[in-house]
């Protein structure tokens, strides 16, 4: 499940909830993976009388709730949308002490951590920490950024449009949906 994201941005009018939908999209996209609608979540906080997740255990009372595995749990750092557009974005996912949220399971079994994309903030979850943290910063003047751009833009665009896979730096929508691939893919 995914928390709605914090805005810490600096930037008013970034629709969290929209961001928070683009994270479960990304999320249910990846093989292997499922989560539920960010709605589902927003309920699941409102019975509990959860205006916000302020903490781990919090965030794991909701995971236990909502019968999921883990909760994604995200801050959105940088939105700027005007050109070149600045998105950044900061994830963490608090597993269940089942699945390695307290010293055992799968995200602490080196074997199945090894399937992982990468270990980058892996922190062997203590059930206070979180078992996997991604943080990403992209800024399209960067030419860096801009080439991963080209590459998650070939065949997620309109062939024979005018600004080709430019549309993802002219839409703050579509370059979100690119800063939130980068983030899940981390």
């Amino acid at each position: 499940a995914v928390i709605p994201p914090r805005n810490e941005s600096g930037v008013s009018f970034v629709d969290a909830d929209a961001v928070g939908d683009e994270i479960v999209a990304v999320i249910a996209q990846t093989r292997g993976l499922s989560c539920v609608p960010l709605n589902r979540t927003i309920e699941a906080m409102r019975a509990l009388g959860l205006p916000s997740v302020t903490s781990p255990m919090e965030a794991q009372q909701l995971a236990t709730a909502m019968g999921v595995d883990g909760i994604v749990a995200g801050t959105i750092t940088a939105y700027d949308p005007y050109n070149p557009p600045v998105f950044g974005v900061s994830l963490a996912l608090f597993a269940q002490p089942t699945l390695g949220g307290g010293g055992e399971g799968p995200l602490n079994d080196p074997r199945l951590l090894s399937f992982q994309a990468t270990d980058a903030g892996y922190t062997g979850a203590t059930g206070v920490e979180p078992a996997s943290v991604e943080s990403v910063h992209l800024d399209a003047r960067n030419h860096e950024v801009l080439l991963r751009l080209k590459r998650f833009a070939e065949g997620r665009k309109q062939p024979g449009t005018a600004l080709d896979w430019r549309i993802y730096t002219a839409s703050m929508d579509l370059y979100t949906q690119y800063g939130v691939h980068e983030a899940v893919r981390g």
